[in-house]
């Protein structure tokens, strides 16, 4: 009787600050995803993968570049000093350049993915731990509802 009134006393103090996990799921849920510090660096990592991804295409763009400038010239006959401008363009497009670009947005495209699958099931392992959590919580407090109902049971008796 004197255990049975001591494992009732356990019970209670360990699980009354845990039934505000009754109310709901979606809070907790919410709560979580926005404090773990894990999926937050994942999130940071999935921007950053995109970044990269985003600036792997730019080996696929036109690029020119321009430049100038005053140049003196000066002939065999040092008397005499020719000036004169000189100025010239010139631009790049890729047309083919053995694949590299298109291999490295390839692989940025794979990084990219690979980070948001890590993401994705971070966030599902840990919604999985809440629910068993929330699962295990809400089975204790039936057992401690029907443990508080036999032990007035007994008292009556």
């Amino acid at each position: 009787m004197k255990s049975f009134l001591v494992f009732f006393m356990v019970l209670s103090t360990l699980f009354l600050p845990m039934a505000q996990a009754l109310v709901g799921l979606d809070g907790l849920e919410s709560k979580l995803i926005e404090k773990n510090h894990e999926l937050l660096s994942l999130k940071e990592q999935v921007e950053a993968k995109e970044s990269l991804y985003s600036s792997a295409g730019s080996g696929f763009y036109p690029t020119i570049n321009v430049a100038g400038g005053w140049v003196h010239n000066k002939t065999d006959d040092l008397a005499v000093a020719q000036k004169g401008s000189v100025a010239y363009i010139e631009g790049r497009y890729n047309i083919f350049n053995g694949l590299k670009d298109l291999s490295a947005l390839n692989q940025k495209d794979a990084d990219l993915k690979l980070a948001k699958i890590d993401l994705e099931t971070k966030t599902l392992k840990l919604r999985l731990l809440l629910t068993e959590t929330i699962s295990d919580m809400i089975r204790l407090h039936r057992l401690q509802k029907i443990l508080e109902e036999e032990f007035e049971i007994t008292q009556t008796q």
